[in-house]
């Protein structure tokens, strides 16, 4: 789908503005996406959109709500942003701005979004990988402000060339990060957390920071 726009509409279920299948791969390009609720609480959400496979390029996702999770775009199976502004969402459950699985971010920006549990900007059910890409100014109620990546276990976390930077958590970081936490010419600052640790990484095995700031 290119040259867009799906403004304002609402599900009673999952997918605001656009649901897929599990099995359904939906491609969004030079798109804008905003305004749409998913009203269905519980498990799922997605209230911009909701499918297995989320593509977006040069897209631009926002104001969308989700009663459950992933207030503009929800990923079962994998999301993949390239060139997209993620801004302005909400959710009450996990993933304010995104909820993916397989996570990657090029070039793009979520910011200002709000998570009503983990995961303010970002909450990775899997792997997240962020290159040449900014998480700014969003909120969790709980953990992880900008980016969370813990489901049950912690995931694996790869920053390239990317910034966390503004976020606010109310315990267990700001930015809340996996098993192995990897950054290489990265920046992580000027993240707030009101109680618990680490208001810039948490990684319960491996970090490795190259070049980076935090």
């Amino acid at each position: 789908m290119g040259f867009a726009a799906l403004s304002p509409s609402y599900a009673l279920t999952h997918g605001g503005g656009i649901f897929g299948a599990n099995s359904v791969t939906i491609a969004l390009i030079n798109s804008t996406l905003s305004n749409n609720s998913a009203l269905r609480s519980g498990t799922g959400g997605g209230g911009g959109m909701r499918t297995g496979i989320a593509i977006l390029t040069d897209s631009t996702v926002s104001g969308n709500f989700a009663t459950a999770n992933g207030g503009g775009v929800y990923g079962v199976v994998r999301a993949t942003l390239t060139g997209t502004t993620v801004s302005g969402n909400s959710a009450a459950g996990e993933g304010g701005g995104i909820w993916g699985s397989n996570l990657i971010l090029t070039d793009s920006i979520v910011t200002g979004n709000t998570g009503g549990t983990v995961g303010g900007g970002v909450f990775a059910d899997s792997s997240a990988t962020l290159i040449n890409s900014s998480v700014l100014n969003n909120t969790a109620t709980l953990a992880g402000g900008g980016v969370d990546a813990y489901r049950g276990a912690p995931r694996a976390v790869t920053l390239i060339n990317s910034t966390v930077s503004g976020n606010t958590g109310t315990f267990e970081a700001a930015w809340l990060g996996g098993a192995t936490v990897t950054l290489t010419n990265s920046t992580i600052s000027g993240n707030t957390l009101t109680s618990g640790i680490g208001a810039g990484v948490v990684s319960t095995t491996t970090a490795t920071l190259t070049n980076s700031t935090v």
